[in-house]
């Protein structure tokens, strides 16, 4: 049974949960296959500052994608780790059915070894390949920046681009997503907790003055 003071705790809840979504920081940053590739260590600065240990998510939509040069050199944020067929609307401009990407393995650049064609970060002197879902923690503290992974001597004919929708911030779990905003509910359940708890001080302190 709903009562005045089930409905001020939910919507003191709310009101929690909001105030412990005001911790995360939220950011979309385009990353480019060709200008943001390992030639010249070209990534992108994000100028997002980390701490070790703190709560990052980064997540590309599965079906952007970028390309090592061509066919059949088309990938999502994953990398070349399977085949990938033209869907005729995606960035590659090729007629739905046609293989447009195909398994390449891995590369290694600068002691790290990620899979071709993937989104990879690096925080102070450490990379980490990201994909298409990262959610974790910062590895190491320092400016997070982001590459395309390619071999850095052929990125001359390196297409397109993807956006990285990145979470940061503490607690470490629960990090909501960007542009997350609390539903029509949520908003109600607050004013209404507002209201009551307002209410409930008012009626206090008149029996307070009557009292003495």
């Amino acid at each position: 049974m709903n009562t005045p003071r089930h409905a001020m705790i939910a919507g003191l809840a709310a009101l929690l949960s909001l105030a412990a979504a005001v911790q995360a920081n939220a950011a979309a940053v385009v990353v480019d296959a060709k200008n943001n590739s390992l030639y010249g260590d070209l990534g992108v600065y994000t100028g997002i500052n980390l701490t070790a240990g703190e709560g990052l998510k980064v997540h590309v939509d599965a079906a952007d994608i970028w390309s090592a040069g061509g066919i059949p050199l088309w990938s999502n944020a994953n990398g070349l780790t399977a085949d990938l067929y033209a869907t005729g609307s995606d960035e590659s401009g090729y007629a739905a059915g046609i293989l447009i990407g195909q398994p390449l393995g891995t590369m290694q650049f600068d002691n790290f070894w990620a899979t071709v064609g993937s989104l990879v970060g690096k925080i102070g002197g450490t990379y980490k390949q990201l994909g298409t879902d990262f959610d974790g923690t910062a590895w190491e503290t320092g400016e997070l920046r982001l590459y395309f992974w390619d071999n850095p001597s052929v990125t001359y004919d390196n297409k397109d681009h993807i956006t990285a929708e990145i979470t940061h911030g503490f607690p470490e779990i629960d990090v909501p997503p960007p542009g997350a905003v609390p539903e029509p509910a949520t908003w109600a359940l607050m004013i209404m907790g507002f209201g009551l708890a307002g209410a409930s001080l008012r009626r206090r302190s008149g029996q307070a003055s009557a009292a003495g």
